[in-house]
Formats: C-alpha cells, structure tokens, sequence
C-alpha cells in the first residue's frame, strides 16, 4: 500500500471493527491563519511560541484536522472537541463527551497522520525517510536482534527503506501501549511474521497489538498498531 487515497467530502461511520485513517498535507491545507481558528486557547498558545513558519503550518494542520475528524464522529464543532490526557498521559477525549473515541496523531515533513477507531488502544506514526550514515549505529540502541539481524542482510540500496518501515512500526507500537520512546525498545519485534501480531514484552501487562504499515506520500512511511486483534482499516485523505 504505497500510494494514498484520493480526497473525500464523505465521512464514512466508524463501526468497531474498524479503524478510520485521515492522511493530509500542508501543500493542500487551507491557510494556516484560517486553520487556527479550530484550535483551542492552549493550541493557539503553543502555535505562537513557534517561530518557523513551516513548522507553525504543520502544527495547524495536524491539530485541525484531528478537531475535525474527532468532531465530525461526535456531531460537534471542531472548536467544540475537548481533549484531555490519561493517567499515562497519553491524549485522550474529554469525560465530558462520554465517547469511546480513541485517537491519535503523528506527522513528519509535510504529512499528517490521524488514527480513530472505537474502545481500542491505538496508535500510528509516520516518518519522511531520510539516509543518514549512522543509521545502523541508531538500530543498535533501539532494535530487538532478529531486527537488527533483518537489517545486515537486507541489500544496502533498500536499507534505508527497512529502517524506518521498522521503525514507524515500532513506534505506532509504543503509542498504541502509551509508554513513549523512553518505552521497552529492544525487548518487543514488529519484523518478519511478527509484523500483524505483535507480542507485548515479556514480563509486561501490555496487550499484544495488531500491526499493519498504511499508504503514505511518496518519500514517506507510515503504520498503525491496535490492540483487540485484527481491524479493518478505513483510509482517506483529508481536505477542508
């Protein structure tokens, strides 16, 4: 699935067994000015403590676009979508929408990535790939063996490739289990014949997730990890 999916005016309902993916880039946005007017107080606040003007068209874009998704599932205004975070401080909808709405947000470059599904812990991440000549050394502080092993063999030209294909898989892991990059890096695998099912790390309370890589724009990666077993995964691109 390397291509993304057409734009939609439709908003297709979110069964629960299904998980809805909205992609969206800052080239087809509307302007950042018109963007920030869905934010909230404390978005607002943080959208002017940043300087470079791509940076700020990012931020809109990615916090817009989930007030949108989140608000057209709940019947709201965007402006209206109250967030909060949980005991793990993971983002989370407020109490007060008495939803079972579980979101969440990743963005790299000029791409937005925004996951939704139904009373399951997910998560989604996507990554601009990038050479770097040190990317070997990187795998050796944050990859399990047999991926590290995965990387030797695979040819120098799709290296890269299989770097960041690993790691937007393990990230949208973390996520999903809401411990962060600080999390149990090495001890979990998402290569090979664990890449659907992913198994928590020994001696964890975690659930395992069901892990699946997604479209994304060209030059990108991207996936999605969901506890609850295998879902039907719904994708659209995103316009105003």
């Amino acid at each position: 699935m390397n291509s993304m999916p057409p734009p939609t005016d439709a908003t297709p309902a979110l069964a629960v067994d299904e998980v809805h993916l909205w992609l969206a880039r800052v080239d087809d946005a509307p302007p950042t000015d018109t963007l920030a007017t869905w934010l909230d107080d404390a978005e607002r606040a943080r959208l002017a403590r940043l300087l470079r003007e791509e940076d700020r068209a990012l931020f809109v874009l990615a916090h817009a676009v989930l007030r949108d998704v989140l608000a057209r599932s709940l019947g709201v205004a965007a402006r209206s979508v109250v967030l909060d975070r949980d005991a793990r401080g993971k983002p989370c909808l407020a109490a007060t929408h008495a939803s079972d709405l579980c979101f969440n947000l990743a963005h790299a470059g000029r791409a937005v990535l925004i996951g939704i599904a139904r009373g399951r812990e997910l998560g989604v991440d996507i990554e601009a790939v990038i050479a770097h000549d040190d990317l070997r050394a990187v795998a050796e502080q944050v990859y399990s063996a047999d991926e590290r092993a995965a990387l030797d063999v695979c040819p120098a030209a799709a290296r890269t490739d299989l770097f960041y294909t690993l790691w937007t898989r393990k990230e949208a892991c973390l996520k999903a289990w809401g411990c962060g990059l600080d999390g149990p890096l090495q001890q979990f695998s998402v290569h090979g014949a664990a890449r659907e099912d992913v198994a928590a790390p020994l001696g964890s309370s975690l659930p395992p997730l069901h892990c699946r890589d997604l479209p994304a724009p060209p030059g990108h990666v991207a996936a999605i990890a969901v506890s609850g077993g295998p879902t039907t995964a719904v994708c659209r691109r995103w316009h105003a």
